[in-house]
């Protein structure tokens, strides 16, 4: 009888419970980044094998991202580059503050740039097309 009752008690609250949290993240929704990669002494690429498949990482200067093969990329001609605003490091960094001012009121539990930005790579493959990887920064909370 108490599991039955737990059970009515669940499904009333977890409605109110779950509407609650999708409102506090659309106040505070993630921003799309985009950073281009360059090949440089600060920055390289790499080939490496996880436990269930293939990712590429790529570090920049103190900083890396991966990119899982699961994941599409696009492929597009070099002409469409000045559609994409990049952000470097420090603007990136500026702007997860930023963020945590506004939702936190400062410092935040967890830092995390996965759940503050949606992270896009872009590195040109030639001067005809660019290639557009979706990325998850290293080291931090990995969320979808």
């Amino acid at each position: 009888m108490d599991a039955i009752k737990l059970t009515i008690v669940i499904f009333f609250f977890l409605p109110i419970l779950t509407f609650g949290q999708k409102k506090e993240l659309q106040k505070f929704p993630k921003e799309t980044i985009y950073i281009k990669y360059e090949k440089s002494l600060h920055s390289k690429k790499m080939l490496n094998h996880k436990e269930f498949g293939k990712v590429i990482y790529f570090n920049i200067k103190n900083d890396g991202v991966w990119y899982d093969f699961k994941k599409k990329t696009d492929t597009l001609c070099i002409s469409k580059l000045k559609n994409y605003k990049t952000s470097s490091l420090d603007e990136i960094n500026n702007k997860e503050w930023e963020y945590y001012q506004k939702r936190f009121g400062g410092v935040p539990p967890v830092k995390n740039k996965n759940g503050v930005f949606y992270t896009y790579l872009i590195e040109i493959m030639s001067n005809k097309e660019f290639v557009i990887y979706p990325v998850i920064w290293r080291n931090e909370g990995i969320i979808d």
